[in-house]
């Protein structure tokens, strides 16, 4: 598989269990799966963590196909006290002026916590 010969390539391969990221939910379906996991920042913060769902299932343009819809929603803390009512200003002002808001977050990860993440994707991918 081609995900293996990556992994394989930088020496790490999936753990068991898997360092940096924990299951905290899971819901199957007859058409669709989701998975909900907890992302530790390597820096040891609670606040850097990040809770990640990944959800997999097949729609009427994905039936009959090789295609399949993954949906990834994270939850994140947004923002350091100081800077919250002007980050809250910010953010509505976006909105009211694009109809949307673009936020990135960075998360310090050792490789095989990147690695684990991936593969959670891959199996909720393969579960379906």
């Amino acid at each position: 598989m081609k995900e293996i010969d990556m992994m394989k390539e930088i020496n790490m391969m999936n753990e068991s269990p898997a360092f940096g990221i924990s299951k905290i939910k899971e819901n199957v379906w007859e058409d669709k799966v989701s998975s909900g996991y907890k992302v530790e920042c390597d820096c040891g913060s609670d606040d850097h963590a990040i809770t990640m769902f990944v959800e997999v299932f097949d729609d009427d343009m994905t039936k009959g196909t090789d295609l399949t819809n993954v949906v990834l929603y994270f939850d994140t803390v947004s923002y350091p006290p100081a800077q919250t009512l002007k980050s809250r200003v910010k953010t509505a002002w976006n909105i009211l002026r694009h109809g949307h808001n673009i936020e990135q977050r960075d998360i310090f990860l050792k490789k095989q916590a990147a690695i684990n993440i991936g593969n959670a994707i891959l199996e909720s991918v393969k579960h379906k």
